[in-house]
């Protein structure tokens, strides 16, 4: 069953030129209809954005909204979106995404062809760079109305007493929700912690009350910065095992999620995530 969701109209803020054109997500899970957004990071060699053209692959359901200020066309197979956007200026493009029942870690790809007033960028095949994409996410990797992705551990040496655990959630609902807590079998205690400057110096602090996960927002745990603490670990992180992790949230509840252990210096996720 479809689940209804109601978009408002996305602003725009300024942000330095970083990446291609691409979702705000990395997956979704089948047969459900989620909100997401185009990121057009900024414009074609100094020169503002007039239109973009976003190709639908076959077989996925999108419903797009247009930002203020900017007119939409939608056509089977495409949307069109026209107006003005400034080139230092980051567009942000609201949408409903529905993907077909697909085996999980199927790829969809969006080709988008972004008008400036002097050129045309294409961001697909042969173009400026890749296409936009989603791919199918595993169902178990939600609780609620939140996303769970790039679940991740490194590595530890033998007899260490700490690892430590990264991952990324998206809240695709209208309320804030909060990351509790976190377990895992082979760790005695596990707790939540940030990275704060404090007098010049980057210091580590239990994130008393929990990590609040702002709706419609995404949060990254990631090394250097807010992270899983494993605490008393009765065994090693082995690189390429993979373990259950389990998350509780204030109103999600609790979901056991598959953590991977990547290598002792591995870095984290796709790096298109937005707070």
């Amino acid at each position: 069953m479809l689940r209804p969701i109601t978009l408002t109209a996305a602003l725009f803020c300024a942000a330095p030129a970083l990446a291609h054109v691409s979702f705000d997500t990395r997956a979704l899970p089948a047969d459900q209809a989620l909100a997401a957004a185009l990121i057009v990071p900024h414009g074609c060699d100094g020169a503002p954005t007039r239109e973009v053209r976003m190709t639908v692959p076959e077989g996925v359901r999108v419903v797009a909204t247009a930002p203020d200020g900017w007119t939409i066309a939608q056509v089977s197979g495409g949307i069109t979106w026209q107006g003005n956007l400034p080139a230092d200026v980051r567009g942000v493009f609201p949408v409903t995404v529905t993907l077909p029942a697909s085996d999980i870690g199927t790829e969809f790809a969006f080709p988008t062809e972004q008008v400036c007033d002097t050129t045309t960028e294409v961001w697909g095949d042969g173009g400026a760079g890749p296409a936009p994409t989603l791919v199918t996410a595993d169902p178990a990797m939600a609780a609620g109305d939140l996303l769970i992705g790039e679940v991740f551990a490194r590595a530890t040496l033998p007899g260490a007493p700490v690892g430590g655990g990264y991952l990324t959630i998206r809240n695709t609902g209208t309320t804030d929700d909060v990351l509790l807590a976190a377990g895992l079998d082979v760790a005695q205690t596990s707790s939540l912690h940030k990275m704060e400057m404090t007098d010049g110096i980057m210091r580590m602090a239990p994130l008393d009350g929990g990590l609040p996960i702002p709706a419609g927002g995404t949060v990254d745990l990631q090394p250097s910065g807010n992270h899983i603490m494993f605490e008393r670990l009765t065994g090693p992180l082995v690189e390429g095992e993979t373990l259950p992790l389990t998350l509780t949230f204030r109103d999600a509840g609790t979901v056991t999620v598959p953590m991977t252990v990547r290598a002792i210096n591995a870095g984290g996720g796709s790096g298109h995530h937005h707070h």
